[in-house]
């Protein structure tokens, strides 16, 4: 930020949206590099457990350096064996590790969504290291309901790779 400060002037105001405006004003970034676009979303199988998207709502991302925006809204269909995850694609793959740096943070990129699985509830999404799909779990981990109207919201960034 204080390379793209000094470059501006010392009179760039602090907030996000204000820096990003200067920053198109002083053409360093166009409308286009910051627009949301659609992607192809999918479901990653997991196992015998399937969730088949019978409604997007929307599935979209930017791109801005090696930040990753993503918002995602879909209805589904769960059936098979019931599992604890659904697997959806990203438009770009996440940021991978090396195996010194992976075995430390196994994990990868994480946080919470919204979803819908009989009730609205809080549900966590995570992104392993150097994968090209996010896993959606309920928040206490149960397995989801098995049926029709399984909801995902998501609203995340994400480091893609690099």
């Amino acid at each position: 930020m204080s390379k793209i400060r000094s470059l501006l002037g010392a009179s760039v105001p602090r907030s996000v949206s204000n820096l990003s405006a200067e920053l198109r004003r002083k053409a360093f970034l166009s409308n286009a590099d910051i627009r949301f676009d659609d992607y192809a979303i999918q479901v990653v199988p997991v196992g015998t457990f399937v969730y088949t998207i019978t409604n997007v709502n929307h599935a979209r991302y930017r791109v801005v350096g090696d930040s990753v925006d993503l918002s995602v809204s879909v209805l589904g269909t769960t059936s098979g064996v019931a599992g604890t995850a659904i697997r959806l694609s990203l438009p770009e793959t996440a940021w991978g590790a090396t195996a010194a740096v992976g075995a430390l943070l196994s994990e990868g990129q994480g946080g919470q969504c919204r979803i819908l699985d009989g009730t609205e509830t809080k549900g966590l999404w995570r992104i392993s290291y150097n994968q090209n799909f996010v896993e959606i779990q309920r928040h206490d981990a149960a397995n989801w309901g098995l049926g029709t109207g399984r909801a995902i919201l998501l609203n995340l960034s994400y480091m893609k790779a690099m």
